[in-house]
């Protein structure tokens, strides 16, 4: 009884491309399925990674707006509590 790969050669050589070598051995097909599995999971894998990374970032530039503004905020409250005072407003 001949294995999977003699199969696949003899299938490969009698049949063009893989995908018509898939509807007729299917040992063949369930191999590259699981092939195709793996590097599709793969790439979720890493898109997942990226995405995590993208929301870190994000996270650290929101904060870093916020306490600039804040900043900004706290300068212009004490110019005008400075001038006021000066002027003898307050």
């Amino acid at each position: 009884m001949p294995n999977s790969q003699q199969t696949l050669r003899r299938n490969m050589a009698v049949i063009g491309s893989s995908k018509d070598v898939e509807l007729v051995d299917l040992e063949t097909h369930v191999a590259l399925e699981a092939q195709r599995r793996l590097a599709i999971e793969r790439r979720l894998d890493k898109i997942e990674s990226e995405l995590k990374q993208a929301g870190e970032r994000s996270e650290r530039i929101r904060n870093l707006l916020l306490g600039g503004l804040i900043s900004l905020a706290a300068g212009i409250a004490g110019t005008i509590f400075a001038v006021l005072l000066k002027r003898g407003v307050l």
